[in-house]
């Protein structure tokens, strides 16, 4: 009867993990309107928005009288799979990357995301209770 309450409460948890619904929350900004934008990124999660779709960052070069500027969108776009490609964008050449998780598009690699927790988490009860 133990083992049987213990893979509930394993169940419980896992049930409780599970994202639902489709929305993400993605960053929207642009270097050349918000310095917090570019590739020093600063923006806090509390002003990514929500999407029903993919989340985007593009990033090119701008030349300007021989100085070049690096300019970054970040934003929401149609439902595609995660990518990376060259594309014309905003009058340049940008590298566009597309995700479909919550703020993958900040350009940070290295994030402890919730899966990892989860993940964690789950090892932790499997080990104490099994």
């Amino acid at each position: 009867m133990a083992n049987f309450t213990h893979l509930s409460l394993f169940f419980l948890v896992i049930i409780a993990l599970v994202k639902t619904g489709t929305a993400i929350r993605c960053y929207s900004c642009s270097s050349l309107r918000d310095d917090r934008c570019g590739d020093e990124f600063t923006i806090p999660n509390s002003d990514a928005r929500e999407c029903q779709g993919t989340c985007y960052k593009y990033r090119g070069d701008r030349w300007s009288n021989d100085v070049r500027y690096v300019e970054i969108n970040r934003g929401c776009r149609q439902q595609t799979e995660k990518a990376c490609e060259q594309v014309h964008y905003n009058g340049i050449e940008v590298q566009a990357c597309y995700c479909n998780k919550n703020y993958c598009n900040s350009g940070v690699n290295l994030k402890f995301s919730l899966v990892n927790a989860a993940v964690f988490f789950m090892a932790f009860l499997y080990k104490m209770f099994f």
